[in-house]
């Protein structure tokens, strides 16, 4: 999930230095965005700004540049006070099923439905710490959520 600075731009400007991207955008980007717009920004080099990228669905939110710690650590609070087996196997089945058939997404729906069932914490919204987590998802504190937001400001 991306928080973006109303000012941040989006873009592959290695054609335009003579090279070939190759930390992954070539191969992510065209699963984010219709191919049409990933062949625009990758062959003319020329970056997408924050509207355009919540536009196509690359970001969350944009916010003004002095908001973009806080609004991510709300959105990361809000997501923490969500059970973390049920955050955890959410992610994780979306992200798989990216990849997999229509029918090998409902049978990996259905088994991860079928495990969130059998545990008997499932109401408890905590996160465990990495000193008191059981196998349950069960703790006796939330994290630091300022501790997992990660902000990239390149002005």
């Amino acid at each position: 999930m991306v928080v973006a600075a109303d000012h941040a731009k989006f873009g592959i400007p290695e054609a335009s230095r003579g090279l070939v991207a190759g930390g992954g955008g070539l191969i992510r980007l065209p699963k984010l965005v219709p191919l049409a717009v990933a062949y625009e920004m990758a062959l003319t080099a020329d970056p997408i700004d924050a509207t355009r990228a919540y536009e196509l669905g690359l970001v969350n939110r944009v916010v003004p540049g002095d908001r973009v710690l806080d609004e991510a650590i709300a959105l990361a609070e809000r997501i923490a006070k969500n059970a973390p087996l049920a955050v955890r196997t959410s992610k994780d089945v979306m992200k798989r099923s990216r990849e997999l058939s229509e029918e090998q997404c409902w049978q990996l729906n259905t088994e991860a439905f079928g495990r969130s069932l059998a545990v008997p914490t499932r109401s408890k919204a905590r996160w465990p710490s990495p000193r008191s987590a059981s196998r349950t998802g069960k703790a006796n504190s939330q994290p630091d959520i300022r501790r997992s937001v990660q902000v990239i400001d390149e002005r």
